[in-house]
């Protein structure tokens, strides 16, 4: 078994808080696009990921009921590469934020809210 399907394992019984999601990014494929915000083009990176866990949903201000995930685990979605934060995991699943180096010995992981999402793919 890969590191990358144990750390999707261990990371499919995790329970993020809130609308977050926990997402494998697929480091093969990077999509260019373009934002249209309201005054003027930007350029950003869009990327491709698999989501493996899900939070219970955003509380509203009454407190009565959770509002649905809009996604569910095993969804692949296309997310922005800079939205929500990055955590690399090793092989005896401690989390790290960032890493100054490329090494094979770790997984990188997003946690991303629901309104980072952009949608997702078939």
């Amino acid at each position: 078994m890969s590191l990358r399907e144990k750390v999707k394992g261990y990371l499919s019984k995790c329970h993020p808080g809130g609308d977050q999601y926990i997402i494998l990014p697929d480091l093969r494929e990077e999509i260019e696009g373009l934002a249209m915000p309201d005054d003027n083009k930007m350029e950003y990176r869009q990327q491709k990921g698999e989501i493996i866990a899900v939070g219970p949903g955003r509380l509203p201000e009454s407190g009565i009921e959770r509002q649905s995930m809009e996604f569910k685990v095993g969804d692949i979605v296309l997310f922005q590469k800079y939205a929500g934060n990055d955590y690399y995991v090793d092989e005896n699943f401690k989390f790290y934020p960032s890493h100054e180096e490329q090494r094979e010995d770790i997984i990188p992981i997003k946690v991303l809210r629901q309104d980072s999402i952009l949608h997702s793919l078939p």
